[in-house]
């Protein structure tokens, strides 16, 4: 997982410094980096020793996974090609941004199925906007966004796959959760 998310940093990194004149490199960069941050920085909890440590690597993993949708919400009004349908109305940006810091601070005191509620209500927003305005896209977008969905949907298939069955192939102590890395490293292709 760790390994999977240095490479989504570099993935990031590599896109936002290979064409920064373009929006949606930058984004998808940073997209890409906070995704990795939050996989490098989640998993592994040790040597942190003092307690503010701890506080400090909660809090920017938090930030950059809930400043994720935001920055997916803000990638579609450029990537695959510029939509300028959604470029003028600057609410769907400041509300995506904004749901951020509400989401966080609604989470906090929820126990886990409501922290997974208030984010899958976010999750819902940043999704919905984009296929709300669909019908002004132009149709080369289309074309092209429809690559991005195939690929997206079977990404996402497997990954669902392998996230139900690698508990139930678990049963010889052998740990399988390497085997996901496999498909984490086809999304950014």
């Amino acid at each position: 997982f760790v390994i999977c998310g240095l490479l989504y940093m570099g993935t990031g990194a590599f896109l936002a410094e290979a064409r920064p004149q373009f929006a949606a490199a930058r984004l998808l960069g940073m997209f890409f980096m906070f995704i990795g941050f939050f996989m490098v920085t989640n998993p592994i909890q040790r040597g942190l020793a003092t307690a503010l440590l701890v506080n400090l690597q909660r809090v920017t993993s938090g930030v950059c996974i809930l400043l994720t949708p935001a920055l997916l919400l803000h990638t579609f009004h450029y990537f695959p090609k510029e939509r300028p349908e959604l470029l003028r109305r600057r609410w769907i940006r400041i509300v995506g941004y904004a749901l951020a810091p509400v989401t966080m601070l609604a989470s906090i005191p929820l126990p886990t199925i409501g922290d997974l509620i208030i984010i899958s209500v976010y999750m819902l927003y940043v999704l919905f906007v984009p296929f709300l305005f669909r019908k002004e896209a132009a149709p080369d977008y289309r074309l092209m966004n429809r690559a991005v969905r195939w690929t997206s949907l079977v990404v996402g298939a497997l990954s669902i796959t392998f996230g139900a069955l690698i508990p139930q192939l678990d049963e010889g102590g052998i740990p399988l959760l390497g085997y996901l890395v496999v498909v984490l490293l086809c999304i950014p292709a």
